[in-house]
């Protein structure tokens, strides 16, 4: 219905569009397309997860549930996890912020190599879920216009990583 509603859009402006006009409305169109279906797919992979999630239950509940250990890159899981969240806190408008060093724009490739090369020994997969079911809750409780920030940091021993809610009162 979207993609319809979106063609009849085009259709209603083509007469008036130049050549060079209906190229770069094409354009954005198709990079918005890209991006809905990068949303979607990220969605779909979330919804794979919580009925993994689900099943995992029982397993904890029989004691049959297992940990597998690894070296975690913990930076890269969560911003995985940011990405799956960003479509569902625009839907609500809510502000979904991730900062600290290893994003920040300033930040020079060798800091990003640094940081991004820091990992920690755990269950991704479960370090994932908890991070998905604490960033699911924030943004549930989140009223619209408020503000969701991740941070990740480290000091010398420890990998620190907060979630803040932040409402705003109108």
């Amino acid at each position: 219905k979207l993609f319809e509603q979106e063609l009849a859009k085009i259709k209603r402006k083509l007469p008036k569009m130049t050549a060079e006009t209906f190229r770069l409305d094409i354009q954005t169109y198709i990079d918005d397309w890209l991006e809905l279906a990068n949303d979607m797919s990220g969605n779909n992979d979330s919804a794979v997860e919580v009925l993994s999630d689900l099943l995992n239950f029982d397993k904890i509940e029989t004691g049959r549930l297992s940990l597998e250990f690894s070296i975690v890159s913990i930076f890269a899981v969560v911003g995985d996890v940011y990405k799956t969240f960003v479509a569902q806190a625009r839907e609500k408008s809510i502000d979904l912020k991730l900062t600290g060093k290893l994003w920040e724009a300033g930040s020079t490739p060798e800091e990003r190599m640094e940081f991004s090369g820091r990992g920690l020994v755990g269950d991704a997969t479960r370090i994932a879920q908890v991070l998905r079911n604490l960033l699911s809750n924030a943004l549930k409780f989140t009223p619209e216009s408020g503000t969701v920030t991740v941070q990740g940091n480290w000091g010398h021993i420890y990998i620190y990583i907060y979630i803040y809610l932040h409402t705003t009162n109108s």
